[in-house]
């Protein structure tokens, strides 16, 4: 495992929150499929622990968000661009400081798969059904798919 300093650590461990978020707040959803993807992400991160035990970046991730499903849901059409690109940002500058080794490899396939569980948990239709990755959902994990080199 690279060395981090605890900055880079506390960095890296927001970073699942982040793709969370940035992935959750892409478009807005009637309420339940805004839960149905939160829960999604959260039980995503869950399981993937499970998966990989002996990966430090992994088992550190934080398993949740900075903001409650309930702030979430009552954000404005501008309150979502302006938090999503704070996320962005947030995820860009964060994985520049990733090592290129094995666990920082398996660590951007996870942030991947967390970003597509996420955008796959729920359509637009009513109570989550409908087409399930959007466009904007599908654009934002290429871009991040490009960012991570995964």
């Amino acid at each position: 495992m690279a060395q981090y300093t605890q900055e880079q650590k506390a960095r890296l461990m927001a970073l699942s929150g982040d793709v969370l978020m940035a992935t959750l707040l892409i478009d807005r959803n009637d309420n339940i499929g805004t839960m149905r993807e939160f829960r999604d992400g959260i039980k995503y991160i869950t399981n993937t622990k499970n998966k990989y035990p002996h990966n430090a970046l992994i088992q550190d991730m934080i398993v949740g968000a900075d903001k409650s499903i309930q702030e979430v849901q009552v954000y404005t059409v501008g309150e979502r661009q302006k938090a999503v690109w704070a996320y962005q940002n947030r995820i860009d500058e964060t994985i520049s400081i990733l090592a290129n080794d094995e666990e920082a490899k398996e660590f951007k396939r996870v942030l991947v798969e967390l970003a597509q569980a996420v955008a796959g948990a729920a359509g637009f239709g009513i109570f989550g059904t409908g087409e399930k990755i959007s466009v904007a959902e599908a654009t934002f994990i290429n871009a991040l798919k490009q960012r991570l080199g995964v």
